[in-house]
């Protein structure tokens, strides 16, 4: 038996391990879920919208972050950074 193996001897370790791993699970499949639901509203706001999705991405991102001020300041100093150099 190796080491790891060595913790899960008695039936109870063994439950509360499978308990741990059945939650485990769970929470992965409700993530993968409500990124699928995520995923349906992104297309259903292209549609409606015309707003690209990568975009909206954008937008939920800033929001989640609550960073939409630093996002700001970044995209401008790309624009100005690109227009200095690309002879915009």
């Amino acid at each position: 038996m190796t080491d790891t193996t060595n913790a899960l001897t008695t039936a109870e370790e063994r439950k509360k391990f499978k308990i741990m791993i059945d939650e485990i699970v769970g929470a992965k499949i409700r993530q993968k879920s409500e990124a699928e639901q995520a995923k349906e509203i992104v297309k259903q706001i292209k549609a409606l919208y015309g707003i690209k999705p990568k975009v909206v991405n954008a937008v939920v991102k800033a929001a989640m972050n609550s960073d939409f001020n630093e996002v700001r300041d970044e995209y401008n100093e790309i624009v100005e950074i690109y227009e200095a150099v690309m002879d915009v």
